[in-house]
C-alpha cells in the first residue's frame, strides 16, 4: 500500500526517425532540465553521476570560467555545478551533499565565486581554486590542471591547443568536448585568447572576426554552423557518434552545465535555437546519433522545435497538439514522444483520459477484438494504445480503425477528440454508476476530490488510542453518507489513492466483459508516522500528520473504497487475477513497470462474500459515531482487544467484530510477511 508519497521528477524520452544510415533504428531524444541554470546543472549531475570524489563549481552568472572549466569535467570524468558569486546556490549545496565528494575545485577568482562560498563549502568539502588573474589566465590554469591530472608526459607536438573567442560563448561552448577528450599520447587544450600569438600547435575555433591568426580555423558562417563544424571534426577524431547535445545558441545559462552531460556521454554539443534547427545541423545529426540529449527547458529549446525536427511544420501531431487539454499542451505534461507521429498522437489521447499505462498489459489479441479487427499487419504499439482509447471513452471502433489504417489524419483526430475526458460533461455529486460508462471513474472522483482528512473528531481519538497502546497500526474513517446498498454476496470493496488506476482497473474490467456497477466511498487513512521518515509534508486537506499521545505521530491521508457490485459470482471470482496480472507491482517490477498506473505493491480488495483459493480471513472491527465510522483490519486473534479499546474510548456506542475474506497478499502484509 501506498504510505508516504513522494514526487518524482523524470526525465522524458523520445525516438525520432533517424537519416538513412540510422533509419532501423531510430533516434532517442532526451531533454534534461530545470527551473532554472543551477537546477539543470543539478539534474545532470543527478542523471549521470552517481557518486564523484571530486566536483568542479563554477560561476552560473558569467560563462568563461564554467565554459574552459568543462574540458576538466570532460577529461575526468567530474560534474559540474554551478553558484552565485555571493551566496552558494542552494540547489548546488544539497547535490554536493548528495556525491559528498573528496574534493571540490571552485573556477575563477574572487569576483566570479566570492570567499564567502568558498567558505561555504570549505565547511564540508576540501576546496582548491583554479583561477587566473583574468578570464585568459584561469583558462591558462585550468589547462595546467588537466596536464598534470593526466600523470605522464606527453611530446610537444602532439599537445593541441584550441583556441576561442574569451568575450563571446558560443564557440566555446561547442569546443569543450573537442577539446576536453584526449586521444591516446596526446592531449588538448581549450585557451580562451583573442589571438593565436604566443600559442603553440594553434587550431582556432570560430570564424575571423573572433580569434585572430591565421593557423587552421574550424568555423561555419555563423555560430550554429560552426558548432557543426566542430561535431564533424570530434567524430574525425573519436570515430562514430552515438550521442549529440543539442543546446540554445542564443543564450549561455543551460550550455554552461551541458559539458557535465557530454563528460558522461562522449558527445559534441550542437547549437539551434529556441524555435527552429539549421538543416545542415539536422541532416548531421539525423545521419550520425543514435541518441539526443537536450539540455535547457521549452524556453531554451521549445517542444515545437523537436517537433518539427521530427515531423516537420504543420505535422498531424501539431493539429492533435492544439485540440487537447490546456494541461497536455504544456511539454512538460506530455508523453515522451516516440518517433512514431501515429503513436504520438494516440499517445496524447490515452494521456488525456489518463489509459496510458493501460497499453502495457493489453495484448495484441485483446486488442484486435477491442476495436474489432481481423488479425493483420499493425504497428504494434498504435493498436495497443488505441485499444486503451476505445475502452476509455466513448469513441466508436469505427473511428480509431480509420486512424490506424489512414493517412490523411486530421479529419480522424477532430472525431477522437470527441472522447477526451475533458470534453465530456460528467454528473455532479456522483456517488455511483455503471462499470460500462467509460468515464465512471472520473465522474466518482469528483467526489474523491471534494473528501478532507477526519482528525477532530470522536471517532479519530478512539483509532488513537488503537496506535499508542499498540493494539493496530493504523485504522480508517468514512462517512455514512456514502453508504450503498449493493448486494454484498456479488460486492468487493477495492481500496487504493488513485483515481487513474481505477479508471484503468475498470477498463480491463470492460475488456473482460464484465459487467456491474460501482461506487465510491472516501476514507480518511490513518497510520502512525515514523521520525525516520524526516519531517513530514505541510498539512492540506488531503494529508496531515497530527502529534499523540507519547510523541507519537498520525498521518492521515485521503484514500477511497470502491465497491464493485459484479452480475454474478463468476465474475467476482475473476478479480483476483485481474488485479495481479494488472494492478499488483513484483520483485520483477518494482516500480510497476508493465502494470497499470500507480499499481501498489499489497493492493487490497475484501469481501463478505466466502471467497476460496486465493483469500483467507481478516476480522475487520467496527464502531460508528455520530455520522463516522471507525474501522481497522487485524487477524482473528487481535481483535478481542481492539473491540475493548474501541469500546472503552467510545463509551455509548458498541464495537462490532466481522469475518471478510481478503486478497492473500493482503492477509502476508498483515502478519509482517512478505
Amino acid at each position: 500500500m501506498n504510505k508516504k508519497f513522494l514526487a518524482v521528477l523524470l526525465a522524458g524520452s523520445m525516438l525520432i526517425p533517424a537519416g538513412k544510415s540510422n533509419a532501423s533504428q531510430g533516434l532517442k531524444v532526451e531533454r534534461i532540465s530545470g527551473a532554472n541554470r543551477y537546477e539543470t546543472a543539478t539534474k545532470i549531475s543527478q542523471k549521470y553521476y552517481e557518486k564523484s570524489k571530486v566536483v568542479v563549481v563554477a560561476s552560473g552568472e558569467v560563462f568563461p570560467d564554467a565554459l574552459v572549466g568543462s574540458t576538466l569535467t570532460i577529461q575526468e570524468k567530474w560534474p559540474l555545478l554551478l553558484t552565485g558569486s555571493k551566496t552558494l546556490n542552494e540547489n548546488t549545496k544539497k547535490e554536493l551533499e548528495r556525491i559528498k565528494p573528496e574534493k571540490v575545485y571552485i573556477l575563477g577568482g574572487e569576483s566570479t565565486v566570492s570567499m564567502d562560498v568558498e567558505r561555504e563549502i570549505s565547511k564540508s568539502y576540501p576546496v582548491e581554486r583554479v583561477s587566473g588573474a583574468n578570464r585568459y589566465k584561469t583558462s591558462e590554469k585550468i589547462g595546467e590542471l588537466r596536464y598534470k591530472l593526466l600523470g605522464k608526459e606527453i611530446a610537444k607536438e602532439n599537445i593541441t591547443n584550441y583556441v576561442a573567442d574569451g568575450e563571446k560563448y558560443p564557440d566555446a561552448l561547442a569546443a569543450g568536448p573537442l577539446a576536453g577528450r584526449n586521444k591516446e599520447a596526446k592531449f588538448s587544450k581549450l585557451n580562451l585568447a583573442p589571438s593565436t600569438k604566443d600559442i603553440e600547435n594553434a587550431v582556432i575555433i570560430g570564424g575571423k572576426s573572433s580569434v585572430k591568426g591565421e593557423e587552421r580555423r574550424i568555423s561555419g558562417t555563423n555560430r550554429y554552423l560552426t558548432s557543426l563544424e566542430v561535431a564533424k571534426e570530434y567524430k574525425k577524431e573519436f570515430g562514430e557518434l552515438d550521442k549529440v547535445i543539442i543546446a540554445s545558441g542564443e543564450d549561455y545559462p543551460d550550455a554552461l552545465s551541458a559539458s557535465s552531460a557530454a563528460a558522461q556521454l562522449n558527445a559534441p554539443i550542437v547549437l539551434v535555437t529556441k524555435d527552429g534547427v539549421n538543416e545542415q545541423v539536422l541532416s548531421f545529426v539525423k545521419e550520425n546519433a543514435k541518441e539526443i540529449v537536450v539540455v535547457g527547458g521549452n524556453s531554451s529549446v521549445s517542444e515545437n522545435n523537436i517537433i518539427n525536427m521530427l515531423y516537420g511544420k504543420d505535422s498531424a501531431l501539431s493539429y492533435a497538439l492544439g485540440k487537447m487539454p490546456k494541461e497536455l499542451q504544456d511539454a512538460k505534461n506530455r508523453p515522451a514522444l516516440t518517433g512514431n507521429e501515429k503513436l504520438d498522437i494516440i499517445n496524447l489521447f490515452t494521456a488525456g483520459n489518463k489509459v496510458s499505462e493501460l497499453t502495457r498489459v493489453i495484448t495484441k489479441e485483446q486488442a484486435l477484438k477491442v476495436l474489432s479487427l481481423e488479425a493483420g499487419e499493425y504497428d504494434e504499439a498504435v493498436l495497443k494504445a488505441a485499444a486503451a482509447y476505445k475502452l476509455g471513452s466513448n469513441v466508436e471502433a469505427g473511428t480509431l480503425k480509420d486512424f490506424i489504417k489512414g493517412t490523411e489524419l486530421k479529419p480522424i483526430i477532430d472525431k477522437m477528440v470527441k472522447g477526451l475526458a475533458s470534453n465530456n460533461e460528467f454528473k455532479c455529486n456522483m456517488k455511483s454508476g455503471d462499470i460500462s460508462n467509460p468515464y465512471v471513474a472520473f465522474e466518482l472522483g469528483k467526489e474523491y476530490d471534494k473528501a478532507k482528512v477526519l482528525t477532530n473528531n470522536d471517532a479519530f481519538r478512539a483509532g488513537v488510542e488503537l496506535i499508542t497502546k499498540n493494539v493496530a497500526t493504523g485504522f480508517n474513517i468514512i462517512s455514512k453518507d456514502y453508504a450503498n446498498s449493493f448486494d454484498k454476496s456479488k460486492t468487493f470493496v477495492y481500496s487504493h489513492d488513485s483515481i487513474a488506476n481505477v479508471n484503468q482497473l475498470l477498463a480491463i474490467l470492460r475488456m473482460e466483459g464484465i459487467k456491474g456497477k460501482v461506487a465510491i466511498e472516501p476514507k480518511s487513512s490513518a497510520y502512525e508516522y515514523r521520525k525516520e521518515w524526516g519531517e513530514p509534508a505541510p498539512a492540506t486537506d488531503k494529508y496531515e500528520v497530527v502529534k499523540v499521545k507519547d510523541d507519537k505521530m498520525v498521518a492521515n491521508s485521503i484514500e477511497f473504497n470502491i465497491y464493485i457490485e459484479f452480475e454474478n459470482k463468476e465474475d467476482m471470482q475473476k478479480l483476483d487475477k485481474i488485479v495481479i496480472a494488472n494492478a499488483m507491482k513484483t520483485k520483477d517490477m518494482p516500480k510497476g513497470e508493465n502494470r497499470i498506473a500507480d499499481s501498489w505493491w499489497v493492493p487490497l480488495y475484501s469481501t463478505t462474500a466466502e471467497m476460496g483459493e486465493g483469500y483467507g480471513n481478516l476480522i475487520d472491527n467496527r464502531i460508528e459515531k455520530d455520522n463516522l465510522i471507525l474501522h481497522t483490519f487485524t487477524l482473528e486473534k487481535d481483535s478481542e482487544k481492539v473491540i475493548k479499546t474501541l469500546n472503552e474510548t467510545l463509551k455509548g456506542s458498541t464495537a462490532t467484530a466481522e469475518k471478510i475474506w481478503v486478497n492473500n497478499p493482503f492477509i502476508d502484509y498483515i502478519k509482517g510477511e512478505d
